[in-house]
């Protein structure tokens, strides 16, 4: 339930946020280990 939480208010701060991504991350119990960029559709840290 607290995972959904952060990803709602990511998604109410109009990040993209790539789900799938997202849930392999919590699933494996890696909880946030990369930041946030990491989870969006469109990778912020990676822009040419």
């Amino acid at each position: 339930m607290f995972m959904q939480k952060i990803l709602n208010v990511w998604m109410d701060e109009e990040k993209e946020i790539d789900e799938g991504k997202f849930w392999k991350e919590v699933d494996y119990d890696r909880q946030f280990t990369r930041p946030v960029e990491y989870y969006e559709k469109i990778n912020r840290l990676h822009k040419d």
